[in-house]
């Protein structure tokens, strides 16, 4: 065991050098009290639990925002606050109250992207903010992980479905078809090999539809959940649904949207056929077939608007005035990801060298882009929704919308936050 220099402290420091030094000699300090020359000590932390807790022993709450403005500069209250609380019923004070108190971060919480103006303008640039604060990007990525983990079983179950209605093999076609219209060709090869291995194997059908089924749906209802969590922070609400309650719910949805894919791909492949012989019937077969190559877009993307409209009002935990397959946040969701994916196909096609970078991984990399830039449409596409709606609460005079979005939530989420 080794000795220590005699006069020093349990780690050999010796403190007879400050005096030579002409440096003062260290006081210990008391928690909360203010040193000579420094800035206010931090509590010790089972004290600072013992206060957010609520235990009588740790002393007061954090006082509300305006009485914190007023002693901090008597007589200068903020305006919009004194707005605020001249517009609020009893009961709203009260709840306002009980609020700050229970979350005295959060009464001090107020987002980059919010203004009180409510213009076309304004509100891009507030969506654009809001998207940029609420880290859209990251959860993006989150997505694309969920997406791509469900993304095989769900082709197991649309396959399935597929089958008892017209020829796997064509429908599957048809849809990668339309992949590689839209988006990269590498993006659509990557998955190609995948579904041809399912396809061939035709004599378990009817094992692929059962057990296929079920995967997806608790696979895929993996990346429903995490765009829930993603919606809650866009709409600036914490997740109060229960297990019970939102599991069976996220499953229904995926139910739904794997349903409608797999009604796609049937209609894409049945319905030419169809075309054709009424198109025959009547003298203008060629033509006909030409006619519904252009016209399908347009029903396409009114499928893709509608299953993005199911999933922006299912996601969030709050109660949103009605259903409405058709909303502004849909149409520019599903219009920015094909404008999107052409550009990035584009790019691919004529100047990217992901194949040179990553080797054989390239075209992996190829898909993961461009599933993260869909997701960035998708996430955009509800910001923009929701900012409309803090327009109309604004527009209404609601308290507090220029700080949160005041809908009501599904089920109260408790002491939970979001931010």
């Amino acid at each position: 065991m080794p000795l220590r220099p005699q006069g020093a402290d349990r780690r050999g420091r010796l403190p007879l050098l400050r005096p030579v030094l002409g440096l003062p000699r260290p006081q210990p300090e008391a928690a909360g009290r203010q040193p000579p020359d420094g800035p206010r000590l931090r509590e010790p932390r089972p004290d600072r639990r013992r206060r957010a807790g609520g235990d009588p022993r740790a002393g007061a709450l954090r006082p509300p925002r305006a009485e914190r403005v007023a002693g901090r500069f008597p007589g200068n209250a903020s305006a919009v606050e004194d707005r605020e609380v001249a517009d609020m019923t009893e009961e709203q004070a009260e709840k306002a109250e009980v609020r700050e108190q229970v979350e005295p971060r959060r009464a001090d919480y107020e987002p980059e992207g919010t203004d009180e103006r409510t213009g076309a303008w304004p509100t891009l640039k507030k969506t654009a903010l809001e998207f940029n604060e609420d880290h859209m990007t990251d959860w993006a990525a989150a997505l694309t992980y969920y997406g791509l983990l469900s993304l095989f079983p769900a082709l197991i179950a649309i396959v399935s479905i597929v089958g008892l209605f017209a020829d796997p093999e064509s429908a599957t076609e048809s849809l990668t078809d339309i992949v590689t219209q839209i988006g990269p060709d590498t993006a659509a090869d990557t998955f190609a090999g995948p579904i041809d291995s399912i396809t061939s194997n035709r004599s378990a059908a009817g094992v692929l539809f059962v057990v296929g089924l079920a995967a997806a749906l608790w696979s895929a209802s993996g990346y429903v959940g995490a765009f829930s969590r993603a919606a809650n922070v866009i709409w600036e609400t914490p997740e109060g649904r229960p297990f019970l309650k939102l599991r069976p719910l996220q499953l229904g949805v995926t139910l739904l949207l794997v349903v409608l894919f797999a009604l796609v791909a049937v209609s894409l492949v049945m319905t030419g056929p169809i075309v054709q012989a009424v198109g025959d019937s009547i003298g203008i077969g060629d033509t006909a077939l030409t006619i519904w190559d252009i016209a399908k877009w347009p029903v396409l993307l009114a499928i893709a608007i509608f299953m993005v409209g199911v999933l922006y009002y299912s996601a969030p935990n709050v109660k949103l005035p009605g259903f409405r397959w058709l909303t502004p946040g849909s149409v520019v969701a599903v219009g920015g990801w094909v404008v999107a994916s052409a550009g990035f196909a584009f790019y691919v096609a004529n100047f990217g060298s992901y194949d040179k970078t990553y080797g054989s991984l390239g075209a992996i990399v190829t898909l993961l882009i461009w599933v993260w830039i869909s997701n960035l449409a998708l996430l955009f596409g509800m910001e923009l929704n929701a900012e409309r709606e803090r327009n109309r609460e604004l527009e209404a005079g609601v308290p507090r919308a220029h700080k949160e979005i005041q809908l009501e939530p599904r089920a109260e989420p408790g002491n939970k936050r979001t931010t």
